[in-house]
């Protein structure tokens, strides 16, 4: 018996069809794993530095900032300035892209003040990245 011409019958365009399926099956769910892994941590990276940058102008002026410019500042991909309400650090702090920081000074336990920085991307719903610089310690991490 001859075939006409050379070409695929249906049956094998179905199996490879349902391999196809099979493998995005298992490689779609893995993708939006890794995606949200990586949100995580343009949120954590953006936190720490955002407290860098702080830091940075506490060393640079000898006293803590009083607002960051735009506050919430994002989502990104933006910069944002730290100010003390005379000096100001213009394009100091970087978001990624998605991202959106909120930095709120406030009194600590025995009379200090300090900061707290908190960090959200559109992508991840309810995560937050935050740093309580009263505690020195960074949760969400």
């Amino acid at each position: 018996m001859s075939r006409g011409k050379g070409g695929f019958t249906l049956v094998e365009i179905l199996v490879v069809v349902a391999i196809v399926a099979v493998l995005a099956a298992i490689a779609l769910p893995m993708f939006s794993r890794y995606q949200q892994g990586a949100y995580r941590g343009a949120v954590r990276s953006d936190v720490r530095n955002a407290v860098s940058a702080v830091a940075h102008f506490r060393a640079l002026h000898g006293r803590l900032p009083t607002a960051l410019q735009p506050n919430p500042c994002g989502p990104g991909p933006v910069t944002c300035s730290l100010t003390d309400g005379v000096r100001i650090e213009d394009n100091i702090v970087s978001v990624s892209r998605d991202v959106t920081l909120d930095i709120q000074f406030v009194p600590c336990p025995g009379g200090a003040t300090s900061f707290v920085v908190r960090g959200t991307h559109r992508g991840l719903g309810g995560y937050v990245a935050e740093y309580n610089g009263c505690t020195g310690t960074y949760r969400g991490f």
